[in-house]
C-alpha cells in the first residue's frame, strides 16, 4: 500500500446503505497537479455499494461525474456504472475469497485510476454471554457482553465492530383497531474501554480510573471499532464491550440490536486508523501539527477500496404491554416480512437469534 503525504486533511462522513466511512478531501499545496480520489468501502452482505470520485484542490476537491467504473470479480466484468453525480452505485453480490478489481475512467479530465482486494473470510463468534448491569436507571439498561470470536487461520486479521438498533413503533387508530408501523434506526456508541484489542492495549484498569478515563479518549478514540488479531490466543478472542437498552415507551412496539463483527483488509484497517488519527489531531488544534500521512491503495490516485465480510448478532426486545403475537402480526401487517418471530419472548428477555 502506498502512503499519500497530506499537509491537510478535511474529513466528511456519508452513509452508504448500512455503513458511514471517512472520506478524505485532499488539499495540495500550490503548484501540485490534482489527483483522482476514489472512495469505496463496500460490505459484502449489501445490495447496493456506493464509491465517490473527486479530484483533488487547494481549498476544497472537486466532484468528478460522468466517468466510467468497470468492477471486475475473478477477472470477470460484472458491471460498468457511470452517474450525473460523483456518486456511483453498484449491485453486484461478494463471495468471501473474490478478488475485486475497480477501475475508474473520466475522459473528460484524462484520469484513470484503479485498486485491486480481496473479499476476507468472515470471523465465527463461538459463544456469546450478556449480563444486564444493576445501574439503577430507570429509563435505561447498561448490558455487558462478552462475545468470543475465532479467526480462520493463523494470519494476522482485521476487524470491525459496530453496534446498529433498529426500533419499531406503532401509531393506534383513534378506536385502536388498526395500527401504522414505522421503523427507526440509529448507531449507538458503545463502551470498550476494558478491551484490549479495541483499546490497542491501552485500558484504564492498568491506571486510577479519575486520573486516565479522558485520557483514553484523546489518546485512543476508536470511532470506527477497529482491531486486529495480536491479541489472540489459540486463533480465539473475547470481545468485551458495554451499551446501554432504553425501556420501550408504550409505543414503542419492538427492538432489535444488531452487533456486528466485520472482517476487514489490512488497508481498510490501515485507512480508518489514519482517519482516527488525523480526527484525533485536528481536535486538538495546535498550532504546529505533524503532518498526517493516509494510505492509498489506489493506483493513479488517491483513496481507499475494500470490502468486508460481516458476521452479525442478532436481539429482539418486544414489549409486554400488549399480546407478542398481536405485536408480531402488526410488524407482518406492515411489511416487516424479514423478521423471525418467538411468541414466547417478553420484554427484557433477550435471545441470540441463530
Amino acid at each position: 500500500m502506498k502512503h499519500i503525504n497530506i499537509t491537510t486533511i478535511l474529513l466528511l462522513l456519508f452513509a452508504t446503505a448500512c455503513e458511514d466511512f471517512g472520506t478524505t478531501e485532499v488539499l495540495k499545496p500550490q503548484g501540485d497537479k490534482p489527483v483522482m480520489i476514489l472512495n469505496a468501502l463496500f460490505n459484502a452482505e449489501d445490495d447496493t455499494h456506493e464509491a465517490e470520485l473527486k479530484m483533488t484542490g487547494f481549498s476544497c476537491t472537486t466532484p468528478v461525474p460522468h466517468a466510467e467504473i468497470k468492477l471486475f470479480v475473478n477477472g470477470e466484468i460484472k458491471e460498468i456504472v457511470t452517474s450525473d453525480t460523483c456518486v456511483y452505485l453498484f449491485h453486484t453480490h461478494f463471495r468471501p475469497g473474490d478478488k475485486v478489481r475497480i477501475e475508474a475512467k473520466s475522459d473528460s479530465l484524462g484520469k484513470t485510476v484503479s485498486a485491486v482486494c480481496e473479499v476476507p473470510q468472515p470471523v465465527e463468534i463461538t459463544n456469546v454471554q450478556k449480563i444486564d448491569l444493576d445501574d439503577n436507571a430507570y429509563w435505561h439498561k447498561t448490558i455487558k457482553y462478552a462475545i468470543n470470536i475465532r479467526k480462520t487461520s493463523n494470519e494476522r486479521h482485521y476487524y470491525r465492530l459496530t453496534i446498529d438498533d433498529k426500533l419499531y413503533y406503532g401509531r393506534f387508530s383513534e378506536n385502536r383497531d388498526s395500527c401504522e408501523i414505522n421503523m427507526y434506526e440509529k448507531r449507538p456508541s458503545y463502551g470498550y474501554m476494558g478491551d484490549i484489542a479495541l483499546t490497542d492495549n491501552y485500558t484504564y484498569e492498568d491506571r486510577e480510573f479519575a486520573e486516565n478515563y479522558f485520557d483514553i479518549h484523546e489518546k485512543m478514540p476508536n470511532r470506527f471499532g477497529i482491531f486486529n488479531s495480536d491479541y489472540f490466543t489459540n486463533n480465539q478472542y473475547t470481545i468485551n464491550i458495554t451499551s446501554e437498552r432504553e425501556e420501550l415507551a408504550w409505543y414503542e412496539l419492538y427492538w432489535r440490536t444488531l452487533i456486528k463483527v466485520r472482517s476487514i483488509s489490512e488497508d481498510e484497517y490501515d485507512y480508518l486508523k489514519a482517519v482516527n488519527a488525523n480526527a484525533r489531531t485536528s481536535k486538538n488544534s495546535e498550532l504546529l501539527q505533524p503532518t498526517i500521512i493516509t494510505p492509498s491503495n489506489i493506483a493513479g490516485g488517491t483513496g481507499i477500496f475494500s470490502i468486508s465480510s460481516c458476521t452479525t448478532l442478532s436481539y429482539e426486545y418486544v414489549t409486554d404491554m400488549y399480546d407478542p403475537e398481536y405485536i408480531c402480526k402488526l410488524l407482518i401487517d406492515n411489511g416487516y416480512n424479514d423478521l423471525q418471530f418467538d411468541y414466547t419472548i417478553v420484554r427484557d428477555h433477550l435471545y441470540l437469534r441463530d
